[in-house]
Parts: C-alpha cells; structure tokens; sequence
C-alpha cells in the first residue's frame, strides 16, 4: 500500500505532467529526481538534460554529472580549471519509478561502473553496449580527473538509487549490493568518498520543499547609510560565512544568478584572498579585498541586523567562495568550535548594499560592477538592452526566456515553457536567415563569443517579431518527438533531429525553403501543424534519424523532401550547404582552455602531421599512430597554429592569422565564378567533405 509520501509525491508528478502536458511519468519522475538530488549545485535545465543519461544503451544509468569546484562541467573546451586546488564531486543516480528498491537495478550499475570506471579503457575497448551521451559524461570524468589528480584536495562519487519505496523497508541482500558498488568505487579510485543514497518517496518529498531563500539578514559591525536604503557595511567573516551558508551548511548558489562569472577556481587572485585569510596579520582582511556587492529589491536596518529582500550577491563571488571554503574547512577541523569568543577570527568584509526594483537600473548594477576587472564579454550579454527585449516579446507569448540562470525556474514556471538564449539561438540558425540545421546542432557557448554571429543572431537588426515564432515551433517540434521517438532513445534524438524536423516542418506548411519573415511569424502551431511534424518525422528513414547530422545529410534530405512534397527554394539550402562560411581564429580564451600538453608531445604531433591541406580524418590517422586523445591532438595542434608553425585549416581551406587563403585542397575546394571558395559537389546537395570541422582540423 502506498505511503502518505508516495502520494504526495505522485500529486507532485501529476502537476508537472499536466504543466509540460505530458503523459511519460516514468520519464518525468526522472527529471523530478535528478533536479532534486542535485538542486545545492543549482543546475540550469540545460546542465540537468546534458547528464541526463537515460535511454537506449544508458547501462542502468538515468543521470552523470562531474562537477569540479562546485561547478558543473557541460563544455569540456569552456571550462576553467582550478590552477592549485580543487575539488571534484561525481554524481551517479539512478532512478526507478517504482514502490521498492530491487536488486536488479543495483545489479545493472555494478556491471556498467565495473568497466566505465576504470578510466584506463578506451571508450572502444569497452564491452559493454553504451550511448554517445553516456560516454560523453565519462568522458568529462577522464579529462577532468587526469587534468586534476595532481590537485585534487578532495574527490567523491555519490551514487544515488531514487525511487517512490521507503528508504528504511530496503531489504538486506539490496543494501549488500549497495556496499559492493561503494567497494567498487574506492577500488577504482584509491581514498575516494564514496557513498551510496537510497532516495524514497519522503526524501524526494522534503528535498521538493527546500525552496531557495533569498529574503535573509545580515549582521554586521559597522555600516554606513545616507540615501534611503543603500548600505555599506564592514561584515565579520564569520557572520558573512554565515549568511551565505543554508540550514545544510552548503553554499547559497543561487545567490549567484545574477553574477556573470562563474568561480574561476583557486587561479592567482584567489590564492591571494585564501592566503589572506589563512595568515591573521596587522591588516584587516577589508583593507586587502575589494569587498562584496550585492543586489536587493528592499533593505532595512534593525540594530547590527541588515534585513533584505531578493538578494542577489552580483559582485564577489571569487572572494564568497574562497570565505566559505576556508570557514567550511575550519569547521571540518573543528577549529572553530574550540576557540574561545576572544580567539575568534575577528576580520570583516566590505559588503556594499543597493536597493532597487526598476530592472533596466539593477541590470546596469549588474554590468557595472561585473566589469571592472577583465570577464569575457560574452558572459555580459545577459544584460544587454535586446536581451531585455527578447524577454518581454517572449513573456506576453506566454514563453520565459532565461537569460540570467534559473531565474524562472526558482519560481516555479513550468521547464515547457522556458528556453536560454542557446535554445533561441539554435532555432534562429534553423529557422531564420541562414537555415541551417546542421550549425544548429554544432552550436555551443563558445561560438556566441564571436561577436559576428552574436550580432547576427542577436544584433540592432535582429526582428523580433520573429523569436517568439521560432520558439513555438521548436516546442511543437520537442513536443511531437518526445512523443514519439523510438523506446529509449536518449536525449540526443532530440538534439539530431529537432533543428532539421522543424525546417522541414516549415516549409512544408509554407509551401517552399525560401520562406518570407512575414509568412513564417503567420504560422500557427495547431493540431494540423503537429501532424505536419509528425509526418515529416516519419519521412525520414530511422537509419537517418539515429546519425549525427552533417551539411551532406541534411541538405539531401531537404532535396529529397522537395521532391516528395513539391517544394521550392530548396536551392538556398544547398547554397548554405555549399557556402564556406568566413571564420574567426579561435579565440585565445579557447586555446587557454585547452588540455595542457607538454612541449615533447607537440614536437611529436608535428613530426607525423602531413603537409598541408590535411585530409579528412587525419587527426585520426596521428591519434592512433600517436596512441593520444583528441583532445590532446587538438590542444597541440592549437599551440603549432599559435607559433605559426602549422596555418588554421577548415573544410579544406588553409587561412593565414589574420584570416587570408592560403591554399585549399582541391579535392574538395573549387573557385567559384566570383571568385569565392566552394565546396566540391559530386551529386546535387552532397558535398565532398562531410565530415565535422573544427579550427584546428582538416
């Protein structure tokens, strides 16, 4: 019989399946789950799906996450790694929805983490049958643990088992097999935490009542105050520490929404703020650090008590982090707790107070306060004016644009009618001027940092009309493939097919590929249009359905579409095909992101590397003859192109530094009448070289 817990809990699941008007419970207790087990690092719903593993060949495995310093990696190439110390915590969740805990759902992770976890096998040495999602998440625990072994002042695996049983009913034999899969991580892993969580119906219940609070107090020593509600406060560190810790003693993250930069680790700056708090000299810890800002909509003083409303810490977080980490350190040591009140670390913290309601004003705070020091500057485009914009075309369509973190999430909203600017961003590609699918599913963080294509995407020009248009029909398309994909097929479904179903879609209803602006914002996402998804799904054969999507594949199902349904302007998306797009030198933050290599190893990749123009797939060729990653093949042919020992190469073409042609192969490069590049065609729409490109690759 059904505990009270349960059936809060299935209340729980019945509400969301009504808001995202789904009828999967299974899938959706799932994605309850994992946002629940993982809700103190405050993931997006994009970081939640990316190690959302479940599906066809997951090996028992509904959800991978690594997260280093606190800070989840999704983007190998983007993250910033610690320089000195750092932590990494690895999350291993399954989830059954079910009213027990069986062995059999154990006995599935053993036999999968015997071998994933032994990071000495290469993803084809593996006998098990796993997905490319799967692997990928294994893949950010490889890197990031050979990246970090030499500095890892801390390393755990929690492997957590989430179901709708009772946690205390787990029958013996189900708790030995638990014991196994702890024994089993320390084996692989020597001094790891490991642990394993039995999560029940009353455990996902209470982790759904831990709402973020953001209405909290402050106590501090002195303050200054002479226009209404704005502050500036001299805070102890011990009572800072305090205020930015929840009843669990973790770090408040969400306070960070509105900070554009993420904690950048323990680099020079904060080694420096560490060692300040670790030694206790004549200088105050204020005198030395520029203090913390933070955002409220209200704040009031009573006595040494600063009370705020929706608080939001949006400069300081380097030094919050490195506050808490050295206090939470203290207090596993239990340092703290045996000093006397006369031994206690008597130091403040500068933290400055401003209060507002008006948006556009704490958005520029925002800003301002975030670069005074050097931030990437796509990192501050969350403020900018046509974001704001966006938001408010989005909002009265009845769809939320997250273009600050969770913002929307933390209140409830329903994740079927959220979207970030990435998901935006791809639609556009697939969808607007370019109409290209395949870039949309290429398209990552890091290609916004091009000020060209962010001004393409999200410029001066940029219709507006347009977003919300392209955000329905990319829902309707979500909507129809979650429906309907094949039985268990992983997330990636979605990513291959959505950008090419919904072009399809669109200019089936519309009649051609070459589409107006105003005959495209007309198109009504109804019953009708869904059948029109559905069947254009259908259309493609499964084998193309399951592959990853390429310029060749995509632009010959296009053509093969205007033939089966009478389409025209079927020729602009060979042209996009064809067209070689100009491209940037990768920016220098990419290369400083890349896996460090040693200067032995890139003499060694140049010795094998052929002349120049390199064929498709010779990183392949040098990776095996070389027994390298290639991660570590793309990192040192980074450095090569940096010292100009070897020129930037895409589809064939070889560009100088400064962007010129230097050559091209041609096999697979042609000039055009006008004089421009083109890519070799030797049948309508498929071109030569279908093969991903990359900056550093052929």
């Amino acid at each position: 019989m059904a505990t009270n817990d349960a059936l809060l809990l299935d209340g729980l699941i019945d509400d969301l399946l009504e808001k995202e008007q789904s009828s999967d419970r299974g899938r959706t207790f799932e994605f309850f789950a994992l946002g629940q087990l993982l809700k103190e690092w405050d993931l997006s719903v994009d970081e939640l799906e990316s190690g959302w593993t479940d599906g066809r060949q997951d090996g028992g495995i509904d959800g991978f996450y690594v997260l280093v310093n606190g800070h989840y990696i999704s983007d190998l190439s983007e993250f910033v790694w610690p320089k000195v110390s750092a932590n990494m915590v690895v999350h291993i969740v399954t989830c059954k929805h079910a009213d027990s805990f069986n062995q059999g759902a154990i006995d599935a992770l053993i036999a999968s983490l015997t071998e994933l976890l032994d990071l000495s096998r290469e993803d084809r040495d593996l006998k098990g049958a796993y997905s490319s999602k799967l692997l990928t998440c294994r893949n950010r625990l490889l890197v990031a643990y050979r990246r970090l072994a030499p500095r890892l002042a801390g390393f755990a695996v929690k492997v957590s088992y989430a179901s709708r049983g009772i946690r205390d009913s787990v029958g013996l034999e189900v708790q030995a097999r638990a014991h196994q899969v702890i024994a089993l991580v320390r084996s692989h892993f020597l001094g790891a935490d490991a642990t394993f969580d039995f999560i029940g119906a009353s455990d996902l219940v209470e982790l759904y009542r831990r709402r973020p609070v953001f209405s909290l107090d402050l106590t501090y020593q002195t303050s200054l105050n002479n226009s209404g509600s704005n502050y500036i406060l001299l805070v102890g560190l011990e009572d800072y520490y305090a205020f930015c810790r929840d009843n669990e003693g973790k770090l408040r993250r969400y306070l960070f929404d509105s900070n554009v930069r993420d904690f950048m680790g323990l680099n020079r700056v904060n080694e420096d703020i560490a060692a300040t708090l670790d030694v206790a000299g004549d200088a105050d810890f204020w005198w030395l650090n520029n203090g913390v800002t933070i955002l409220a909509t209200n704040a009031w003083s009573t006595g040494n008590t600063l009370h705020m409303e929706n608080v939001q810490i949006v400069n300081g977080l380097q030094t919050t982090e490195t506050i808490f980490r050295n206090f939470a350190r203290r207090d596993q040591l239990m340092v703290t707790a045996s000093l006397s009140a006369d031994q206690r670390d008597k130091r403040a913290v500068m933290v400055k107070v401003i209060s507002s309601a008006d948006e556009v004003t704490r958005d520029e705070i925002i800003r301002a306060t975030n670069n005074q020091t050097s931030v990437e500057q796509i990192s501050l485009h969350a403020t900018d004016k046509i974001q704001r914009d966006v938001e408010d075309a989005l909002i009265r369509c009845g769809l939320h644009y997250e273009r600050r973190k969770n913002f929307y999430v933390n209140q409830g909203v329903a994740t079927s009618s959220i979207l970030t600017p990435m998901y935006l961003a791809a639609g556009a590609l697939a969808l607007g001027r370019r109409r290209e699918p395949w870039s949309a599913v290429a398209l990552k963080q890091r290609h916004l940092r091009s000020g060209r294509l962010y001004d393409e995407l999200f410029g001066e020009k940029t219709n507006l009309a347009l977003c919300a248009p392209i955000a329905k029909v990319m829902k309707a398309v979500d909507s129809v493939l979650l429906a309907e994909r094949p039985a268990k097929a992983s997330e990636g479904f979605l990513k291959k097919n959505r950008y090419l179903v919904a072009l399809l879609a669109v200019a089936r209803r519309l009649g051609t590929f070459n589409y107006a602006d105003k005959d495209f914002v007309a198109i009504d996402c109804n019953a009708d249009f869904a059948q029109v998804i559905s069947s254009s799904l259908t259309a493609i054969p499964s084998a193309e359905k399951r592959m990853g999507r390429s310029k060749g594949q995509d632009v010959a199902i296009c053509e093969r579409f205007a033939q089966m349904f009478d389409l025209d302007g079927v020729a602009r998306i060979r042209e996009a095909g064809n067209a070689l797009k100009e491209r940037e030198p990768m920016p220098r933050s990419r290369k400083e992101a890349s896996a460090v290599v040693s200067d032995g190893f890139i003499e060694q990749v140049f010795a094998v590397l052929p002349p120049q123009p390199w064929k498709p797939g010779t990183h392949h060729l040098v990776c095996r003859r070389l027994a390298c990653s290639e991660v570590d093949y793309f990192a040192a042919v980074a450095r090569l192109i940096a010292a100009g020992r070897v020129l930037r190469q895409r589809d064939g073409v070889i560009y100088t530094a400064d962007g010129s042609v230097a050559g091209y192969d041609p096999a697979r490069v042609a000039p055009a009448e006008d004089g421009s590049l083109r890519l070799v065609v030797t049948e309508p729409g498929r071109p030569v070289n279908t093969e991903p490109g990359c900056a550093t690759g052929g």
